[in-house]
C-alpha cells in the first residue's frame, strides 16, 4: 500500500503543480489583457486630448487669417469704391492676390464658404461702378456671410471637433 501511495504521489504531485501553474498563468494572462485594454484606453484618451490641443490653436489661427483676409479685401474695396474711379492695375493685382488667398483658405465643399467667396468677388467686381447701392448691398451680404462662416467655425473649434 505504501508503494501505491508513493506511486500516486509521484504522479499526482507534478500533475497538481501543473494544474495550479496553468491556472495561475491564465489568471496572469487575463490580468495582462485587462491592463493592456486599460493602457490602450488611456493612450487613446491622451492622444485625443493631444490632437485637440494641437488642432484647436491651428484652427483658431485659420479662423483669424480668414477673418483678416476678408476684412482686408472688403476694406480695400470700400476705399477704392469711395474714390469714384476705376482701380489701377496695381490695385487690382493686390485685390486679386487677396482673393486668391481667400480662395485657398475656404473649404470648397462647404456651401457657405463658396457663397463667401462669391460675395467677396461680387463686391470687388462692383468697385467703380455707377450703382453705389449695388456695391453696398454686396458688401453687406459679404459681411453677413463672413460672420456666419466665422461663427460656425468658432463653434466647431469650441466643441473640439476636427
Amino acid at each position: 500500500m505504501s508503494l501505491f501511495v508513493a506511486l500516486v504521489a509521484a504522479f499526482a504531485g507534478p500533475l497538481v503543480t501543473m494544474v495550479v501553474a496553468r491556472f495561475q498563468l491564465r489568471m496572469h494572462q487575463q490580468q495582462l489583457a485587462q491592463h493592456a485594454i486599460q493602457f490602450r484606453e488611456q493612450l487613446l484618451q491622451q492622444s485625443g486630448q493631444t490632437k485637440q490641443q494641437v488642432i484647436s490653436p491651428m484652427r483658431q489661427q485659420w479662423i483669424n487669417t480668414l477673418r483678416d483676409t476678408v476684412a482686408e479685401i472688403l476694406s480695400e474695396a470700400t476705399q477704392l469704391h469711395l474714390q469714384d474711379a476705376l482701380p489701377t492695375s496695381t490695385e487690382r493685382m493686390k485685390l486679386a492676390a487677396r482673393e486668391a488667398k481667400l480662395e485657398l483658405l475656404i473649404n470648397p465643399k462647404e456651401e457657405d464658404h463658396r457663397f463667401l467667396l462669391q460675395s467677396v468677388r461680387y463686391v470687388v467686381n462692383s468697385i467703380g461702378g455707377d450703382n453705389r447701392h449695388e456695391f453696398h448691398v454686396g458688401h453687406s451680404n459679404a459681411v453677413e456671410i463672413a460672420q456666419k462662416v466665422l461663427k460656425e467655425e468658432w463653434e466647431v473649434t469650441k466643441r473640439g471637433e476636427t
